[in-house]
């Protein structure tokens, strides 16, 4: 029986790789998604709803607000009541502008520090991105059929799950994060 011969340009899990552009993968999402809406809510809107919420407490003693903090240490990141307000007006602006044409994107963050390092592949796993399509229902001569919404456009994207390769180059390692980058952006070491 012959062995196959394996392309040795293709990653695999357990390859050894460096990292030449380092933007790291933060994530697959809408454009028009709750996560950018509700950041975008809080940095135009942060005075306003705190004086709102403000408001409400000192006005009625009787309302249990949960996780108020009447004292807040980090004043430019909303605390839990707020985020909950900014996330229910996300919801309702990305359902009011949900519609054909949103583009699937992937989102990255740029680490200058971690180029040129050394990592270990331990995991892969495939994202699509393209034009979102709403379903719509439409007579046939069958009666009525339904086409589900789908991605046109589509691209497939190879994302790895990397470790460090030394332990003295683990700055990501504290903080529990899975270290994910696009195939890319990375090369492989023979």
């Amino acid at each position: 029986m012959r062995k196959r011969k394996l392309n040795p340009k293709i990653i695999r899990v357990g390859d050894k790789v460096i990292v030449t552009n380092p933007e790291f993968f933060d994530g697959c999402f809408y454009e028009n998604n709750i996560k950018t809406r509700s950041a975008e809510i809080w940095k135009e809107h942060s005075k306003a709803i705190q004086e709102f919420i403000d408001s409400i407490v000192v006005r009625s003693h009787d309302i249990k607000m949960p996780n108020f903090e009447v004292t807040k240490f980090y004043p430019d990141l909303p605390d839990e009541t707020e985020k909950r307000i900014c996330n229910v007006l996300a919801y309702d602006i990305v359902a009011m502008n949900r519609k054909d044409g949103n583009k699937k994107v992937i989102v990255t963050r740029k680490d200058e520090s971690e180029a040129g390092k050394l990592f270990e592949v331990k995991g892969i796993k495939f994202v699509h991105t393209g034009t979102y399509n709403k379903g719509h229902r439409y007579m046939s001569y069958d009666g009525e059929d339904y086409c589900p919404s789908y991605l046109s456009e589509i691209k497939v994207h190879k994302i790895l799950k990397l470790d460090y390769f030394h332990w003295k180059d683990a700055s990501w390692r504290e903080s529990g994060e899975d270290i994910m980058i696009e195939a890319i952006h990375v090369e492989k070491v023979m």
